[in-house]
């Protein structure tokens, strides 16, 4: 071929730059109308007028706005150089924050939540975006990088399925397809799968790779709390007698007519922890061998419980933390050998019964009789307690009844543990400390002829002839369950004595509390705990220490090593990726613009009308500017025996079909 240039929309091209296309390759030609073939192509440009082709009056037509009308030196447009800088900017900026992030999950490895430099709100939105966003980054980082590198390639010269795979693998799901369409496996299929999968697993190790471990640090306490040994605190006469009697019967009452679960609790209503009767809770469990009496997470019932009402203790700054102390204490127990009714047994033989016959009430509901005075005297004496006090009792109901007891103390330490404020007993034993004898109880220690314990008591169990009174009521229908309104078939002889004494002891123990630390047991003096505090009655109350452990559970950083190692690796490659970009972009990549679509696939195709020149232009632009401009992907030779399949312009108004017919199955294409 002679030297010299070829001009194809007003371009030239050196001859010796040509190459000879076989003739098969060619589009097909069709006749002229004059009968000659006619060798320009089959496809009829100018069988309708392009949008990119704009006429005026006069004038030929000529290219749209923006389109180039001279050849140009390669550049980029000054928008797309700024939206692809602002992207990398963003994606560089990100991931610098992921890494960042990382680090400091790194050097924050078991520092405790107080002392740890990252905010727990930071962690806990790091937690519930990064997953999500992860991923998103990932994808927008690795498919530009991967887009950069097959326009990187495609200019120097590379095969056709590298470059397919490159431009196919934008995801993980499509890296697989693309090796399958391809239908084989190189070391640059397993090298994007292997990328792309650090996708998923960057944004589930974002999640995984830092956690809370829970790091428990004990720390000794002494605790103070109300000694039921209050004796002198009993409210006695005074001019305000009345309205301390009415709050501490007011706090008996309330315990009696509670609900099973109220009663039930380890806690009272008011937040106190009830101490067990040992011997209850020994008729149905084995002791240690140091004579524990484990309670288990259930508990104990409202029937195996020394007294409805807890104990106040002092626990302040513990009530956030898991806590473990023992206390040592003491309640009455009762045992009873005798019940009757007083039809049976009139009270005038009680002196028969006990020939001491003091009695320490005057009440009609409750009567108590006891077989030696009040006081203990001096030790050795013939009145020093030797022996068990002897009681006997008058109740109201609906046949009044008396029962005999011997009444004495019993010493026990319980084991108290406290998950923040809720707090139960957990194990139980007899004292292990030197202790009086178990026949000296309160009574011993009163000197006035009747019992001012048991005169209160009188006024918070006010009954009717015939009728049960508050306390006998409670322990009736614990016996028994509710009864009639009439009581009818009721017969409170045929309960066993001694569980009935039992009951009773409970509620003289529950009064005993409400008695000597209404103020405690309320809360009303929750932060006046000093070893001895003055009541509002003018006596003096006393408080015991329990020695005990507080467990604080302050939650220590942690991170995986594994996740957060999976995380850096998936952090350095999105950030290799971003430096890569902003090389290949910026230096590298001179050839405008491809983005792999059906505007790619249009450029420079002889069925395609558009303005000559323009080959310069990126896809960005030249999809700007042909947006407009209708193809279809059909057969672009209708009028030949053989039909040709490529993508063709066709006419501006919808059915105007061109030259670009449809694909027809029963037709032949080459």
């Amino acid at each position: 071929m002679a030297s010299g240039y070829l001009y194809s929309r007003g371009q030239s091209t050196p001859t010796s730059e040509i190459v000879e296309i076989p003739f098969q390759t060619l589009p097909p030609t069709r006749p002229a109308s004059n009968g000659k073939q006619k060798t320009s192509e089959a496809y009829d440009s100018a069988a309708f007028q392009s949008p990119l082709l704009r006429a005026s009056s006069g004038s030929p037509e000529r290219p749209a706005w923006g389109w180039p009308r001279m050849p140009r030196p390669l550049r980029r447009g000054t928008w797309e150089t700024v939206f692809s800088l602002i992207g990398d900017i963003i994606l560089i900026c990100s991931w610098l924050t992921v890494a960042a992030f990382a680090i400091g999950i790194a050097k924050s490895g078991g520092v405790a939540k107080s002392d740890l430099a990252l905010s727990e709100e930071l962690l806990s939105q790091a937690r519930i975006i990064a997953p999500t966003l992860f991923p998103i980054l990932f994808a927008a980082t690795i498919g530009r990088c991967l887009r950069l590198v097959a326009m990187y390639r495609v200019e120097q010269g590379e095969r056709l399925g590298v470059l397919d795979q490159l431009q196919g693998s934008q995801s993980f799901v499509a890296t697989l397809i693309t090796a399958v369409t391809l239908r084989g496996t190189t070391f640059l299929t397993i090298l994007l799968v292997v990328t792309w999968a650090l996708s998923p697993l960057g944004g589930q190790a974002s999640f995984r790779s830092f956690y809370w471990q829970g790091n428990m640090t004990e720390t000794a306490i002494v605790y103070p709390y109300l000694s039921a040994n209050n004796t002198e605190n009993v409210i006695a006469a005074s001019s305000d007698r009345a309205t301390y009697l009415a709050q501490a019967n007011a706090l008996f009452s309330a315990v009696l007519i509670g609900t099973r679960d109220s009663t039930d609790s380890p806690m009272d209503v008011w937040g106190n922890v009830k101490i067990p009767s040992l011997a209850a809770v020994a008729k149905t469990r084995q002791a240690d061998p140091d004579g524990w009496f484990e309670l288990g997470s259930s508990g104990v019932n409202t029937t195996e419980y020394s007294s409805l009402i807890g104990l106040p203790v002092g626990m302040g700054e513990a009530t956030n933390a898991s806590t473990r102390f023992s206390l040592e204490t003491s309640y009455w127990t009762l045992d009873c050998p005798w019940l009757g009714k007083t039809v049976d047994r009139p009270a005038k033989e009680i002196s028969e019964v006990m020939p001491y016959n003091y009695s320490l009430t005057a009440g009609s509901a409750l009567q108590v009789w006891t077989d030696r005075r009040l006081g203990i005297g001096s030790e050795g004496s013939a009145e020093w307690p030797n022996r068990a006090r002897r009681v006997a009792f008058r109740i109201d109901d609906w046949d009044p009844i008396i029962i005999e007891c011997t009444i004495q103390t019993e010493y026990v330490e319980t084991e108290i543990t406290c998950q923040k404020t809720a707090c139960g007993a957990n194990k139980i034993r007899k004292s292990k400390l030197p202790r009086p004898s178990p026949n000296i109880t309160t009574l011993d220690y009163e000197v006035t002829p009747q019992s001012p314990y048991f005169m209160n008591l009188v006024t918070a169990v006010p009954g009717r002839n015939a009728r049960p009174s508050g306390l006998s009521g409670f322990i009736d229908t614990l016996l028994f369950g509710v009864p009639t309104n009439d009581g009818a078939g009721l017969n409170i002889t045929i309960a066993n004595p001694r569980r009935y004494g039992e009951l009773l002891a409970q509620a003289l123990n529950t009064y005993w509390l409400a008695n000597v630390g209404m103020d405690w047991v309320t809360g009303q003096r929750s932060g006046n705990y000093s070893s001895e505090v003055q009541s509002r009655q003018g006596t003096t109350v006393r408080f015991e220490q329990a020695a005990g452990a507080i467990w604080t559970e302050e939650p220590i950083f942690t991170y995986s090593k594994a996740w957060l190692a999976l995380l850096f690796i998936a952090v350095l490659v999105a950030l290799g990726a971003c430096v890569a970009n902003v090389v290949l972009s910026s230096y590298l990549v001179r050839s405008p613009h491809l983005l792999m679509n059906f505007t790619t696939m249009a450029r420079d195709s002889p069925f395609v009308q558009a303005p000559p020149g323009g080959s310069a232009l990126s896809d960005f632009d030249r999809s700007n500017m042909m947006r407009n401009a209708r193809v279809r992907y059909g057969d672009v030779a209708a009028g030949e025996p053989i039909g040709r399949i490529a993508i063709g312009t066709i006419g501006n108004r919808r059915g105007s079909g061109g030259r670009v017919a449809p694909l027809d199955k029963s037709r032949m294409y080459d």
